[in-house]
């Protein structure tokens, strides 16, 4: 049997270095295939601690409610505290919107007073002493406002139905000669009005209340005087009606020469309001106007001498 024969000799030197190719290609996988396990593993690791929040342990646990509690705490003091702080300088805005009320109040009847004298001492002349009369009503009708204020306890605006119902008296002890003869009828609401609405609307009502008493009705004649106050959705109607002898055939109001007149058409303009008067049963003036909202109060300052 022959032999077979190969050009190249096997020897123990090319037979290690086969070995030793394979243990490296073996350890080779080896080491790829671990690598890959391993980065596998930490993936999944990573994955779950971003998903799985970590549980904080009892102790951790008790800390962490401690210090929200005083923080909690600490919030309410502050709060506490504010709260103070807001409650001492409403306080002291109140005092002090109630004195500026009280002085101007003062300063008003003081200025009242003092044209109710000098139409006294004019009595021999009617005509300006009744111009002294009348400019006192006016005064007193915006003193009366600031009584208002002063005496409730909401600084900031009036229930002018209240208000109306008050000058209404006043105007009418005024008027001695048509007591008894005309009566008032009062036909207001409750209507909230702020400082800014409320001294323009007196000086409006005080007008067409005093027209009506010296011009409605002839002096022998009896007859009603209707003064209405109403609100709805915002827009307030102030009116002032009677059934009287009514305004002169073909006078026009707008250019009539009198001063109250010219006052309530000016200070209807103010308010923005709309002025209306009818003429034929009696005389009817009319004023509608927007309601404002109450302006918040500025900041209290210092009061100095």
């Amino acid at each position: 049997m022959a032999l077979l024969q190969s050009n190249r000799p096997y020897t123990i030197q090319s037979i290690d270095a086969s070995r030793l190719l394979r243990q490296r290609n073996v350890e080779k996988l080896e080491s790829d295939s671990s690598r890959q396990l391993r980065q596998r593993a930490i993936a999944k690791l990573e994955a779950r601690r971003t998903c799985v929040p970590e549980t904080p342990t009892p102790a951790e646990a008790h800390a962490l409610l401690e210090e929200m509690r005083v923080h909690q705490i600490e919030l309410e003091m502050q709060l506490q505290a504010k709260d103070g702080e807001l409650r001492s300088s409403l306080a002291e805005k109140e005092t002090l919107l109630k004195e500026v009320d009280h002085r101007v109040r003062n300063n008003l009847q003081v200025i009242s007073s003092l044209l109710r004298m000098q139409a006294e001492m004019l009595k021999d002349d009617h005509r300006t002493g009744r111009a002294l009369r009348e400019s006192h009503q006016r005064v007193m009708s915006m003193a009366l406002v600031h009584e208002r204020l002063y005496a409730g306890q909401n600084l900031s605006e009036i229930d002018f139905g209240e208000y109306g119902q008050t000058l209404v008296e006043e105007l009418s002890n005024a008027y001695p000669d048509s007591a008894g003869r005309v009566v008032f009828r009062l036909d207001t609401s409750c209507v909230l009005l702020n400082v800014g609405q409320a001294i323009p609307c007196a000086l409006i009502l005080n007008e067409l209340v005093t027209n009506a008493l010296k011009y409605a009705y002839r002096p022998s004649q009896a007859g009603e005087i209707v003064v209405a106050l109403s609100e709805t959705l915002g827009v307030v109607t102030l009116s002032v009606s009677d059934q009287g002898v009514g305004l002169p055939e073909g006078m026009d109001w707008r250019d009539a020469k009198s001063m109250g007149l010219a006052i309530v058409a000016l200070l209807s303009d103010q308010i923005e309001g709309k002025l209306s008067v009818h003429s034929s049963q009696g005389t009817a003036f009319t004023v509608v106007f927007p309601k404002e909202a109450c302006q918040p109060v500025a900041p209290a300052r210092a009061m100095t001498a």
